[in-house]
């Protein structure tokens, strides 16, 4: 129930896009982080999955920038919604 509080909270302050491409990148930041601070090895596939994960999400966010349609504006306090994101 909080977490999707959260995720309200979220899409009511930022852009749709920037929210998709947060959301894309936890999963990107849990792997790093699993490596650097539990000290586990990923293999080879598992490093080429996050990268393509990362690309995917630079390229949505990339797309929406130059797309030149009206773009949705968010209501609220960037910041806010970045750490609701994360």
């Amino acid at each position: 129930a909080v977490q999707n509080q959260l995720l309200f909270k979220a899409l009511h302050n930022l852009d749709p896009a920037v929210y998709q491409a947060l959301s894309q990148l936890k999963i990107l930041w849990a792997g790093v982080f699993c490596v650097i601070l539990l000290g586990r090895r990923l293999s080879l596939i598992q490093w080429v999955s996050l990268l393509l994960l990362a690309c995917g999400a630079s390229l949505i966010q990339l797309e929406s920038t130059m797309c030149g349609g009206k773009s949705v504006e968010a209501s609220g306090n960037a910041f806010q919604g970045f750490l609701s994101v994360v």
